[in-house]
């Protein structure tokens, strides 16, 4: 008889809870190299944006045009998981972490202090990456 998996689902309402109150403090106060060092690797991986299309010029003539989007969408995906998975801070997804203000849970200060060095850091690599 198979093994059954109890799923404990949450409301969004706890899922939201929990967001505000452990997340976004843990996040928001990581240090300054921490968030550097993760906002250069998001930055590093998210930059398979930019070489999407250039690999579609370069396939589509080869493989046809229905594998060269396939490809083309399987990169930018690939980069955005890589991302997520290694737990780097990519400045769209740190706009979340304004629940913890909203919740009085992290000050205002420490969450701007946080989106500049994402930010930048973020900034920093789309611009200097040789794509």
């Amino acid at each position: 008889m198979p093994e059954i998996i109890n799923i404990d689902c949450k409301t969004p309402a706890t899922i939201a809870d929990t967001l505000a109150k452990t997340i976004c403090v843990q996040r928001t106060n990581s240090s300054t190299v921490r968030l550097t060092i993760l906002g250069i690797l998001s930055g590093a991986t998210s930059a398979s944006e930019r070489l999407s299309p250039r690999l579609y010029q370069a396939t589509r003539g080869h493989v046809g045009f229905g594998l060269a989007k396939m490809i083309t969408g399987a990169v930018f995906s690939v980069g955005l998981m890589i991302t997520v998975i290694a737990g780097a801070e990519l400045f769209t997804g740190n706009n979340l972490m304004f629940m913890g203000t909203l919740d009085k849970n992290v000050p205002l200060k420490t969450l701007l202090k946080s989106w500049v060095i994402v930010l930048v850091a973020n900034f920093v690599v789309q611009c200097f990456w040789p794509l």
